[in-house]
């Protein structure tokens, strides 16, 4: 086992039943030594396979908002007993046509994305939408990038975001997960001026809503 995966808390991986990749972005340190909070922010994989043993895990986790990532032309499932409890919201990834580099791809995300990581700030500043969840098919590159965007608005340093982003292949060691992907995709937030610069600027997200994320993500 790697030594990120022996500093992973137990309760970190949830995977119900149907899910791969499905876990709690809680407990990392953050600004000031604070930590992200727990059963607040989690990424997964699809949730279209959940068994109804998965359902009831999710259901116990008290999710109220459920962001897609995946493309416009696949539907948000209709998971029963999941539908019912979250707020389901699609916010299509947009993905550059096939490039060799993945690499590139990855820096083409926080590129392509601003529109989606707006309205995923926006989400996180309204406590009523907590806890929310966002994921894509694998939950892997789109959900990896997004976790990389909202850990490093929080203070998470490089290298905890990395051992995050690795984790997905530490589940799914057939994946292939190449921690220099995230690189890229960090080293592209640092081309923008840095991740205040990316928000505040870019994307357009003023300081009472980044302290309002900030407010609701760390544990006080």
């Amino acid at each position: 086992m790697s030594k990120s995966s022996t500093k992973t808390p137990a309760e970190r991986v949830i995977n119900p039943e149907g899910t791969t990749n499905f876990r709690d972005l809680g407990g990392y340190v953050a600004y000031d030594g604070s930590d992200v909070a727990w059963r607040t922010l989690f990424r997964s994989d699809s949730l279209d396979r959940l068994t109804e043993e998965g359902v009831e895990t999710f259901l116990a986790l008290g999710i109220r908002t459920v962001v897609n990532l995946r493309s416009e032309n696949v539907d948000t499932v209709d998971v029963p007993g999941v539908t019912s409890a979250a707020n389901m919201i699609p916010l299509p990834w947009h993905m550059t046509g096939a490039i060799e580099d993945v690499c590139q791809t990855y820096r083409n995300f926080v590129w392509d994305n601003l529109n989606v990581f707006r309205e995923v700030f926006l989400l996180l500043a309204d406590a009523e939408n907590l806890p929310l969840l966002f994921h894509c098919a694998a939950g892997k590159d789109r959900t990896g990038v997004l976790a990389a965007v909202i850990l490093k608005s929080l203070g998470v340093a490089d290298e905890i975001i990395c051992a995050d982003y690795v984790l997905s292949g530490e589940l799914n060691p057939d994946w292939g997960v190449d921690r220099g992907n995230i690189e890229a995709a960090l080293d592209e937030i640092e081309r923008f001026g840095g991740i205040e610069a990316l928000l505040l600027k870019h994307i357009d997200i003023d300081q009472p809503t980044l302290k309002a994320v900030k407010n609701n993500l760390l544990a006080s």
